[in-house]
């Protein structure tokens, strides 16, 4: 994956081409979740976006803390916590 930045003036900067490896993450850092389809009402498409809020005084850093699921519960995009 590489950066293009485009200036007013027409020109262009490149950067350097990098690598982005995924990978999976454990079950305990993943938030639980559940669908719920009502039949009268038709689902959009697409995906939900969840932030998840901790009500507890202590902050678990190593939980998901943002993640957007499809329609069947499936996490296609999280962002763990910094």
């Amino acid at each position: 994956m590489g950066a293009r930045l485009d200036f007013p003036d027409g020109s262009q900067v490149f950067d350097s081409d990098r690598v982005l490896t995924t990978g999976g993450l454990p079950p305990e850092r993943l938030p639980m979740v559940s669908v719920t389809r009502w039949p009268t009402l038709e689902p959009n498409p697409g995906i939900d976006l969840i932030h998840a809020v901790n009500r507890s005084s202590s902050i678990e850093t190593n939980k998901v803390n943002a993640a957007a699921f499809d329609l069947e519960g499936f996490l296609p995009l999280l962002r763990p916590w910094p």
